[in-house]
This record gives C-alpha cells, sequence and structure tokens, in this order.
C-alpha cells in the first residue's frame, strides 16, 4: 500500500479497515466499553527493560524500579507472588496505576531481595 507518509528510505506499512469497523470502534471508545481491539486508559509501568532471558537491562531513573533498588543485573523473581515465569509485561498488565506491588529479586551479586514499588501511568503502547 502506497500512502502519503511512504517514502524511499522508510518500510511503512499501511493497514486499512472498513469505515463500518471504525465506526463502531470510535462507539465503543465513547462510550467507555473495551474489547478484544479497544484498550481505555493508561499502562501501569514498572520502568526496566529486561533481556531475554529477563536479567533487567535498564532501570528508569526516577520510576518505581529505581525508587525500589532495583538496578541493571538484577533478576525479577516473584512480581506481587507470581512468579515471572514468561512475560512481566503479562503481570504488570493486569494491575492499574498507583497499585503497590512486591518486587522479588536477585541482585547482580546473586543476593535474595524483596522491595514494594507504587506502579505509575506508563506510556500508551
Amino acid at each position: 500500500m502506497v500512502t502519503a507518509a511512504s517514502s524511499g528510505s522508510r518500510n511503512i506499512t499501511g493497514f486499512a479497515i472498513p469505515i463500518a469497523t471504525a465506526l463502531t470502534i470510535v462507539d465503543q471508545i465513547e462510550a467507555g466499553v473495551e474489547s478484544g481491539s479497544v484498550t481505555l486508559g493508561v499502562p501501569a509501568f514498572l520502568g526496566v527493560t529486561l533481556t531475554e532471558s529477563g536479567v533487567v537491562a535498564s532501570v528508569v531513573g526516577g520510576m518505581p524500579a529505581a525508587l525500589a533498588g532495583l538496578a541493571a543485573g538484577d533478576t525479577i523473581t516473584a512480581f506481587d507472588g507470581m512468579a515471572v515465569a514468561t512475560s512481566l509485561a503479562d503481570l504488570i498488565g493486569s494491575y492499574e496505576p498507583g497499585d503497590m506491588v512486591t518486587l522479588s529479586f536477585t541482585d547482580a551479586a546473586g543476593a535474595a531481595q524483596t522491595t514494594t514499588a507504587t506502579l505509575v501511568e506508563g506510556p500508551a503502547s
């Protein structure tokens, strides 16, 4: 699909949906109704990025993870009592900004740690 945003230097993918579908989605948003395709509000945010193996790659300064004492090289082992076996993002996704959670982690030196953090509003994804 060629769009007005297309350029020779970027690969831009455009998506088209029928206007009836778009208007249905607009109606859902205006009515405050969530569905599989419509999520309202802002996500909860901890402020860490993880490597594929689950190790903390970086911590966003001033965000809950940093304020709770997490640092690059730590491994988060439990989020609010739930083992971090697959995706930390999936666990955080069931919480709201302002929720206080318990984080269990192993620091870079190998010591087990437990701390709390209050989630904040994250960037929309």
